[in-house]
């Protein structure tokens, strides 16, 4: 199955947005894992639980690529600092270096040693870090925490009248529908998110989808 492409957005918890990405899978949820140090800078500041994710879904890389472009640009003529260090469009996903590239890289990297190899934790981190992983699920009362604060979360009337223009008139294409249809068939969602949309009934729904 081909990868569905998107651009997201990282907003503050008032709703105004910081980054501008464009990506596939989980990107979009990687809010510390390869960012650069002004976008680390706002997650440390606001905390990764209220950084607001918000995604737009494309037809293609390229599409994605160019979508990119366009909101960085609207986005930074209305006022906003990004943590963006250009313009968008850049990259793309399952490039493959050359041979001759590969051997460049590996040459450099010969006769530098790690400052961590051959340090070993101590038994009293190793134990830390053991109960740290073991029974990795939030809980109910963090999951409320979560919920109450995506609550809050919107972007401007002015930024979603426009984004939503941006948006207008696309249609994705049979394909692409297939693959997003495809894609979420089989999962099963907890019965706290099943309680939370039951109590969303009723609500006017925003043109774009918001989770933490």
């Amino acid at each position: 199955m081909e990868k569905q492409f998107y651009i997201y957005l990282h907003c503050k918890p008032d709703g105004s947005p910081f980054y501008v990405g464009k990506g596939c899978d989980k990107r979009s949820h990687a809010t510390v894992c390869g960012r650069n140090a002004h976008h680390n800078r706002v997650v440390k500041k606001y905390g990764r639980a209220n950084i607001g994710i918000f995604v737009f879904h494309c037809e293609s890389e390229q599409h994605a690529l160019d979508d990119e472009v366009s909101t960085i640009k609207q986005l930074r003529s209305e006022g906003y600092v990004l943590a963006n260090c250009s313009d968008g469009g850049e990259g793309t996903v399952g490039y493959n270096h050359t041979e001759a590239a590969r051997m460049k890289m590996s040459a450099a990297k010969k006769g530098k040693e790690s400052p961590l190899r051959g340090k070993k934790s101590s038994t009293e981190t190793r134990a830390k870090q053991s109960a740290a992983r073991k029974g990795n699920v939030k809980l109910a009362e963090h999951c409320r925490k979560l919920s109450a604060a995506n609550a809050v979360r919107q972007i401007s009337d002015e930024t979603r009248a426009k984004l939503r223009v941006a948006h207008t008139g696309r249609t994705a294409s049979a394909e692409t529908r297939a693959k997003i249809s495809a894609s979420k068939i089989g999962r099963q969602r907890p019965d706290l998110a099943l309680r939370n949309i039951g109590n969303t009934y009723g609500r006017r729904r925003s043109i774009v989808m918001v989770s933490a």
